[in-house]
């Protein structure tokens, strides 16, 4: 998720070649990457055109409409509002070329469950950093991505700093830290539960577990996310 009005930029235009893909699945038929790149432009399209249930208002994430209004669905739903061409832009780039990488290797089931991941680690960062900001962005789940693809880089014993992702991690994280306006939290928190999914799914040396192990696994990670967002957003409003 996480931008605060304003957006870091980040694509990765190579990082595609970086993970050996499954040879029977191409590069054409990734449904989840498509359906989200979907669902983020139809969401930004009709806020453009003023619907109101796509307003910031209705969808950002923010500590006190999470408690006390409960409502909750702003943990998901902020990680689908941008604030404006170049915010969306930036990041529906970065969701193909790493989806192009990661669906292709996991799976449609394992890949959209891990991005779910990341997006709600997303949304626990923003909430323990920038309680009081009203977030939204795709880029918590994009630095998940982009936490999952370094494990499966250094599952194959490749260097992250060597391959084209270690620049392009360097540059996202410094623009994080050195733009006002961007949710440091959102990030941060996208990328390290997006590394500890990678890690269930893509770890070295992985052996024996079957695809629902890994999604119970990833469901229960999913569950760790919600756990720490709300403890954050009720710490903020005490």
């Amino acid at each position: 998720m996480e931008c605060v009005r304003k957006v870091a930029p980040s694509a990765a235009a190579q990082v595609k070649r970086t993970v050996r893909v499954n040879k029977n699945l191409a590069l054409s038929d990734l449904p989840i990457t498509k359906v989200l790149i979907a669902v983020n432009v139809v969401v930004f399209v009709l806020g453009q055109a003023g619907a109101q249930w796509a307003q910031p208002g209705r969808l950002a994430l923010a500590s006190s409409l999470i408690s006390p209004l409960g409502e909750y669905y702003r943990l998901v739903s902020a990680g689908f509002l941008h604030y404006g061409f170049l915010h969306i832009a930036f990041n529906m780039y970065a969701l193909w070329g790493l989806g192009n990488a990661l669906e292709a290797r996991l799976g449609s089931k394992r890949y959209l469950l891990l991005y779910f991941v990341a997006l709600l680690g997303g949304s626990a960062g923003a909430l323990a950093l920038e309680p009081r900001a009203l977030v939204g962005g795709a880029s918590g789940a994009v630095f998940g991505l982009f936490g999952a693809l370094a494990v499966a880089l250094r599952s194959r014993g490749v260097s992250v700093m060597k391959s084209p992702l270690g620049p392009t991690l360097l540059i996202n994280f410094f623009l994080t830290f050195a733009i006002p306006g961007i949710s440091k939290g959102g990030h941060v928190g996208g990328f390290l539960f997006g590394a500890a999914a990678g890690y269930i799914t893509l770890r070295p040396n992985k052996r024996g577990d079957t695809e629902w192990q890994d999604v119970g696994a990833l469901i229960a990670l999913g569950l760790v996310a919600i756990g720490f967002a709300l403890f954050f957003a009720q710490r903020s409003s005490l």
